[in-house]
């Protein structure tokens, strides 16, 4: 299919991007993406758990962590990630439902 390989391929440039440049937390972020579309929940999780400990002033901004731990059906720790993400806004409709 052209859909999935063109995620493959952009899987690829991440990871590539991620050889050359190991402490670019954007290219994990960027990777979780592409990892979430692929239905690749464990891999989605451990690069933002990588994002986090390379800035973790980044942490508010991981929304993508509480999507993957709820398709991985670790609902109390997509719960905890969506917490911490209404500490930027009360007004994110998605964390509060």
């Amino acid at each position: 299919m052209f859909f999935t390989n063109s995620l493959e391929n952009q899987l690829q440039r991440w990871n590539e991007t991620i050889r050359k440049k190991p402490n670019n937390p954007n290219a994990y972020i960027r990777r979780v993406i592409v990892y979430f579309k692929l239905a690749k929940t464990q891999e989605s999780i451990a690069d933002i758990d990588t994002t986090e400990k390379l800035d973790v002033r980044l942490t508010p901004y991981l929304w993508q962590r509480g999507l993957s731990y709820n398709y991985a059906v670790k609902f109390a720790e997509g719960a905890k990630q969506f917490e911490i993400d209404l500490t930027l806004s009360t007004q994110y409709v998605e964390e509060t439902v």
